[in-house]
């Protein structure tokens, strides 16, 4: 264990504390300002070597060229397997405390970065020079290192070049607490890496009856380098949540919120899911959209159609409707009444609907043209018992008068006067469909539910 507390560390060396290969070191209330390279830079160490029993020899250059100043006890990872260093010869040698079994070689060795906390320092104005094209950052943590970082202040006053205040690579994680990374040479919060996301970023619901709730969907919170304290997942709009995430989620670990739209409306709805936490780049936010509808039969009027239409003699009117869509669906019987004499209303006996999509149908009125004698009619109409009066005397009359011309002409007459008396009494009906205005009603029954739609037919 190393800990080192109030130094100050600054002022153009090439950097201020390299930790690399080294757990459970701790910095607390240094100044590590205005170096070269970054602030405070860990890292796990990573090579190959052979070896012979507990002697084993590296074959390859550590990662950073750091050297091997490990103490005895420093966990050395040995393909796989993790063994304590007994002590260290030089750099290229060491000595474990107990002898792993013979290995092919060249065999894969590792010594991690754990534990590390950095506790009240200030990391400020770093990266006075390129190495490359890279510019430095205040805290670089890469290859497995994590930890703790809190109430740590790593900005960049004009001073130096820092790139960022913090800068996670590789596997590299932490607990964030209570920092300061900003301002940087990088706009935003000052943090460099893997970040948590909730994906998808947007999700769509099917059409919804008002007040019933739709099956779920998922979203999912990946977190990223930082470990997701506070966690907090909430909804706005018609819609609600249930998640697994709790209050926190270690480092790349993921969880599920499961939505459901559920429509207290009609029309296009909106919401969102916002997940917010302590961790940057906080909050995420998922946008929600869904569609209520009615709970019915949805008999309406089809886009684009009227509810009125007008109608000629012998032609025909036409309305176009539509029904379903509303939550409802199932096989409805449909009819239509207050059709006017002389017309016939025709439409579907029955129709499909669904639910969440309308099904059109058109419903037709035709007239029937008017007739001759309608057409001949004359303001002038006799009543009808003065005709039958007249019949009466000239049926009577021939029999006192003995004259061969009137009864030449009485068969003639007597025909005429029955023609004229049906014409008068209306002994038919020839007028065809009346004129003014009608209202027809459409109704639609499913089950119990019923609707009635009504249409105005004007008759011309």
């Amino acid at each position: 264990d190393v800990v080192v507390a109030n130094s100050d560390l600054s002022e153009s060396s090439m950097g201020g504390i390299d930790i690399a290969g080294s757990p459970n070191v701790t910095l607390i209330n240094n100044m590590i300002n205005r170096n070269q390279a970054s602030g405070t830079f860990s890292e796990a160490q990573i090579g190959t070597a052979t070896n012979v029993g507990s002697n084993v020899t590296f074959a390859g250059g550590v990662s950073g060229s750091f050297g091997l100043p490990w103490r005895a006890g420093t966990p050395f990872i040995l393909d796989g397997i993790s063994y304590a260093i007994a002590s260290v010869v030089n750099e290229e040698h060491i000595i474990l405390a107990s002898s792993p079994p013979d290995h092919p070689s060249p065999v894969t060795w590792f010594v991690n970065t754990t534990n590390e906390r950095l506790l009240g320092d200030v990391i400020n104005d770093n990266g006075l020079a390129r190495f490359g094209d890279q510019l430095q950052v205040g805290i670089s943590w890469g290859d497995a290192t994590n930890g703790i970082i809190s109430n740590v202040t790593a900005v960049d006053t004009g001073a130096g070049t820092q790139l960022y205040g913090l800068e996670f690579s590789s596997t590299a994680n932490a607990i964030l607490s209570g920092n300061t990374f900003s301002p940087n040479v990088e706009a935003g919060d000052g943090v460099f890496g893997s970040q948590q996301i909730v994906a998808p970023t947007n999700l769509s619901f099917s059409a919804q009856a008002v007040a019933t709730a739709s099956s779920a969907q998922t979203a999912t919170l990946t977190v990223g380098a930082v470990v997701a304290q506070n966690l907090v997942v909430q909804v706005s709009g018609d819609f609600s949540q249930t998640n697994n995430c709790g209050s926190e989620l270690p480092a790349f670990g993921t969880c599920q919120v499961q939505l459901t739209f559920n429509p207290l409306r009609t029309g296009t709805l909106n919401g969102s899911l916002t997940v917010t936490d302590s961790a940057p780049h906080s909050p995420q936010t998922v946008s929600l959209t869904g569609t209520g509808i009615s709970s019915g039969l949805g008999l309406s009027i089809a886009p684009g159609g009227s509810d009125s239409a007008r109608l000629a003699g012998g032609k025909t009117a036409k309305y176009s409707l539509s029904i379903g869509g509303a939550g409802m669906s199932g096989t409805a019987t449909l009819s239509c009444t207050g059709a006017p004499r002389g017309t016939t209303c025709n439409l579907p006996a029955t129709a499909v609907i669904g639910a969440t999509q309308p099904t059109a149908f058109t419903v037709s009125v035709t007239s029937q043209a008017p007739s001759l004698g309608a057409l001949r009619r004359t303001p002038f109409r006799p009543a009808p018992w003065l005709f039958a009066l007249v019949m009466m005397g000239w049926i009577v009359l021939p029999a006192g008068v003995n004259s061969k011309h009137l009864a030449r002409r009485y068969p003639l007459s007597h025909l005429l006067l029955i023609l004229m008396f049906l014409c008068s009494c209306g002994g038919g009906d020839f007028s065809g469909t009346p004129k003014g205005t009608f209202t027809l009603i459409i109704t639609a029954k499913l089950g119990s539910e019923s609707e009635q739609m009504p249409l105005t037919l004007l008759v011309q």
